[in-house]
């Protein structure tokens, strides 16, 4: 049997030492653990941060695309894991 799938999702990273205390006990028990944090927040800092969203202008293009590579690939991961294509 293929591992448990465990994301862990602290957009603010409000808890980063309890983030990965969790983590790594969940791993240790075996299971396949990501935690997300910092996508979270930069989107987040970008979307409801007033003081730097006044003049925040888009990502540039190399980031908006690392970004897409990366929840691709995760996609990609996830399939594989559960069996399918």
């Amino acid at each position: 049997m293929s591992p448990v799938r465990v994301q862990l999702v602290d957009p603010s990273a409000f808890t980063p030492p309890y983030d990965h205390a969790l983590a790594a006990a969940l791993a240790r028990a075996g299971a396949d653990v990501e935690l997300v944090t910092k996508e979270m927040s930069r989107c987040s800092d970008f979307l409801h941060d007033e003081s730097g969203a006044i003049h925040a202008g888009a990502p540039e293009p190399d980031v908006v695309e690392a970004d897409i590579a990366r929840l691709d690939d995760w996609i990609k991961d996830l399939r594989k894991n559960r069996g399918r294509r």
